[in-house]
């Protein structure tokens, strides 16, 4: 799965739990998320919005609120939660990933 998002522009809030499963679960794609590292959620949502970050890594919880507080409704979550923790990936609507070049049922 990891795999493909080699190709995207992709981030997590530094310091987070997002952030460290990334790097415990698959250390090529941490080092590339460096390039596109993000001071907090926030920032990473905001980047979603303006198409500066393609994917955003974080908890489910937070993806969900911000998915439900957009009023430009420009964000959705891809696929189910990537691990038992519940964190998911957001991207804005249209996106060309689907979740089937994921392998994920």
């Amino acid at each position: 799965m990891f795999v493909q998002l080699l190709s995207q522009r992709v981030g997590a809030a530094r310091f987070t739990a997002a952030e460290y499963y990334v790097q415990k679960a698959n250390q090529l794609l941490w080092q590339h998320m460096h390039k596109y590292s993000l001071e907090n959620l926030e920032e990473g949502v905001e980047r979603l919005r303006n198409g500066s970050l393609d994917v955003l890594i974080a908890d489910t919880p937070v993806l969900d609120y911000y998915r439900a507080t957009d009023h430009g409704c420009k964000l959705q979550k891809f696929g189910d939660t990537i691990n038992e923790d519940t964190y998911a990936i957001g991207m804005t609507k249209g996106f060309p990933l689907k979740v089937s070049r994921f392998g994920v049922d």
